[in-house]
């Protein structure tokens, strides 16, 4: 029937159209984030694309052209729909011409062409987003109508893993706003940088920060937001990481000269991290408590609040608060970033939430749900810039469940260690999660390969809530090392890591002082008392108990009932096994199981 209509079909789609666009109006053209499906606005403006060669006035065509921008914004709103964003803004631009659209509605050219290169950058293509960058920048007027561009480009970039052209780019846009930074900054450099601007910090009151002016220049808006992207981007970057506290003291440099911003929370926990990463745990949680204040804001976009909470979960408050009880706060903050549209966001909180579970409550089985479930996300948005991390850890649950042939090999269907890349994040998540496997299976000969690569990167991550218990784990690697080989060095290096925890636990560092139990009771061994022994495990696996470590109540067990059997309490050591095997049952670490279940029959 469609096509009988022949030659009428175009004034017919412009009268549809014009008759949608009228109701939508009527309602004053309101529209919200959930209006994608069915909207009127949507509808008409479908209509009117397709009888748009029927339009002839000057006026109406441009109202289309507008018209188009606005649906591609509420499409876009919808997160998936970014091909459908992607149309109307093509729509608008041939409906008008190139030339005719910067010419004569400069500004409108320049939303088209950012929403277009975000639905680009959105859906993986990263040149066709370049291609549209290009255009905006060569077009542009203004720096500041450059500096959004770039923007778009490095996320873009990021959400690619290119790291390093994002870091470039970020390098020489920060550059060309008057706000650079240098590129290889000498470690003498960064300290006496960091000392200063701490000490003045430390100084300034809450009440000094959050009654600073409101920032108004434009330039400086967009050096903030670039310096926020480009501390990401460091962070998972190998060779950069002494750039990350300049850029977060650059950062609040700018905010105590031109005032708040957007940013400024974000550059709040930027610092409170630096401090964590120097252990000063009083100064991070300090920061990090004012960061949040900040973000409260009116003036702080959601996605920015979404980033501050990010930075403030995963490398500040953690020392002070129960694994268990940061994972409520991280799902809250994931749910809420990509409720906002901040996937960059929203995957740095993914990649710290799976590995959070590893620690806390939840199960092998749960865990690896949340991996499959933010893989899909990330699948959704063309976003893979923490899908190896993401990949490790789901693979180390397969391990740990009985899924795959060699359990200390992180290779499966959808990731080779072999082949992943090589950057510092990523390298560290294979080293944790490796580690984390083979202390669980007593691999102790690779644990100790693992534990030479940690202790040559641990200062970079010192921040980060893995910390605590990779120290823990390196200990008690250093222990069953020196009592295989009697090498002293592996003593000193296991106590080492045991005064690390007590520094780490007179600062108030929670999680910590239950880690420290544990090794207290590993330390007692040498002196061959079986009861002493045993009160100290006692100790730590009622802390572990009540932090809700599972999987680490379910190792001090094991490592309990195997000691007190070497000292001659097989009472106390079988009992230990018995609990620590139904610890291990409620994790799902049916590799583990198989193995107590063996040294059962052979032992008992």
């Amino acid at each position: 029937v469609y096509d009988m209509i022949g030659e009428e079909r175009g004034p017919m789609h412009v009268l549809i159209g014009r008759i949608l666009i009228a109701y939508w109006k009527s309602d004053d053209g309101k529209l919200g984030r959930d209006d994608y499906v069915d909207s009127p606005l949507l509808l008409g403006v479908d209509q009117l694309n397709r009888g748009s060669e029927c339009i002839t006035e000057r006026e109406e065509l441009f109202e289309l052209v507008q018209l188009n921008l606005t649906a591609g914004k509420v499409a876009a709103w919808s997160k998936t729909a970014f091909n459908v964003a992607a149309d109307y803004f093509r729509s608008a631009i041939n409906i008008c011409g190139i030339e005719k659209l910067w010419t004569e509605h400069y500004s409108v050219a320049l939303e088209l062409y950012n929403g277009l290169a975000q639905c680009y950058r959105n859906m993986g293509d990263g040149e066709k987003c370049l291609a549209t960058v290009e255009t905006v920048v060569a077009r542009a007027q203004t720096l500041k109508d450059k500096a959004v561009a770039y923007i778009i480009l490095i996320e873009a970039m990021e959400c690619q893993e290119q790291f390093q052209a994002a870091i470039d780019l970020s390098l020489s846009t920060l550059a060309l706003l008057g706000n650079p930074l240098p590129k290889n900054p000498s470690p003498l450099r960064v300290i006496v940088t960091v000392l200063a601007f701490m000490k003045r910090a430390k100084k300034l009151s809450d009440e000094h920060w959050l009654s600073l002016p409101i920032m108004t220049d434009p330039l400086k808006l967009a050096a903030m937001e670039i310096h926020g992207i480009f501390f990401s981007l460091v962070f998972v970057c190998d060779g950069t990481e002494r750039l990350l506290p300049l850029c977060a003291i650059r950062m609040l440099q700018v905010t105590l000269r031109h005032g708040l911003s957007f940013a400024a929370p974000f550059a709040m926990a930027a610092l409170a991290m630096v401090a964590s990463n120097m252990e000063d745990i009083d100064t991070a949680c300090r920061f990090a408590n004012l960061a949040t204040k900040l973000s409260n804001l009116t003036f702080v976009g959601k996605n920015w609040q979404a980033r501050t909470a990010s930075l403030v979960t995963t490398f500040a408050i953690h020392w002070r608060s129960p694994f268990s009880k940061l994972l409520p706060t991280y799902i809250s903050n994931y749910q809420h970033a990509l409720s906002t549209g901040d996937i960059v966001a929203a995957m740095h909180l993914a990649s710290a939430l799976v590995s959070l579970q590893g620690l806390a409550s939840c199960t092998l089985e749960q865990k690896l749900q949340s991996c499959k479930a933010v893989l899909q996300v990330m699948f959704d948005y063309s976003n893979f810039a923490w899908q190896e991390p993401v990949l490790t850890e789901l693979q180390g649950c397969l391990n740990l469940m009985g899924e795959t042939e060699d359990p200390f090999v992180l290779r499966g269907e959808s990731f080779d260690e072999a082949t992943a890349l090589d950057s510092i994040m990523l390298q560290f998540r294979i080293t944790a999660t490796k580690t984390v496997i083979c202390v669980h299976l007593r691999n102790w000969d690779e644990g100790l390969t693992l534990t030479k690569r940690y202790r040559a990167t641990k200062e970079k991550i010192a921040c980060f809530f893995a910390h605590s218990h990779l120290i823990t784990f390196a200990a008690l690697v250093c222990h069953e090392q020196y009592r295989a080989t009697m090498k002293r060095k592996y003593i000193s290096w296991a106590r080492s890591y045991e005064r690390h925890l007590e520094k780490l636990s007179s600062r108030g560092a929670l999680n910590a002082s239950a880690f420290l139990l544990l090794l207290r009771a590993e330390s007692a061994v040498y002196k061959a008392d079986a009861i002493e022994c045993k009160r100290l495990y006692e100790l730590a696996i009622a802390r572990l108990h009540e932090l809700e470590l599972l999987s680490f109540e379910a190792l001090a067990k094991d490592r309990a009932g195997l000691t007190l059997l070497e000292l001659g309490d097989k009472l106390s050591g079988e009992a230990y096994l018995v609990s620590s095997l139904e610890a291990y049952r409620r994790w799902g670490a049916t590799t583990k199981i198989h193995q107590i279940e063996a040294d059962m029959a052979f032992l008992l």
